[in-house]
């Protein structure tokens, strides 16, 4: 999921991973990505790299343009700001690097990306390509990264599903 921050979920054979501590699949936490300060106190977190907070974080730096949200990266991305572009494919590159090795650690041909930030797909999607293409899966597989039909509202509506199953 890729929104204010980054996180994920593991699914196999139709059972949610949550860890013997329940932080399995804490992708936006993967470090390893730079070196820049993430919310949690870490540094070099994917989240650091691809979240919406960190999107307009960058661009802000790269442009000395103040914005506040990936929202307005993204408005200028459309109106052809190639800083703004170049962040959010940066953006993809990131999160697929993390999930690559999510994918070759547990052996999976198929994920799936919600999340606000998904409305620049275009763009994401342009970074997937290039780090799958470079990193193929040691299994042979074609690794295919699928948008969630569900975007920002994803998390809202699992978690509902969840809470039905709990009553």
């Amino acid at each position: 999921m890729l929104g204010t921050g980054v996180g994920g979920a593991i699914m196999l054979d139709g059972k949610i991973l949550h860890g013997p501590r329940g932080a399995a699949a804490e992708i936006g936490h993967m470090p390893g990505f730079g070196s820049l300060p993430c919310t949690c106190g870490g540094s070099g977190h994917v989240e650091t790299t691809s979240s919406g907070r960190s999107i307009a974080r960058l661009y802000s730096q790269a442009t000395g343009n103040k914005v506040t949200s990936a929202r307005e990266v993204s408005q200028a991305a459309q109106q052809g700001d190639q800083i703004a572009v170049e962040t959010l494919v940066n953006a993809g590159r990131y999160v697929a690097l993390a999930i690559i090795q999510t994918a070759t650690i547990l052996d999976l041909d198929s994920v799936v990306v919600g999340g606000g930030v998904t409305r620049d797909w275009e763009y994401l999607s342009v970074g997937f390509a290039d780090v799958i293409d470079q990193n193929p899966l040691v299994s042979g597989t074609q690794l295919v990264i699928h948008k969630s039909i569900l975007g920002g509202d994803a998390v809202l509506i699992g978690a509902a599903r969840k809470g039905a199953e709990l009553c």
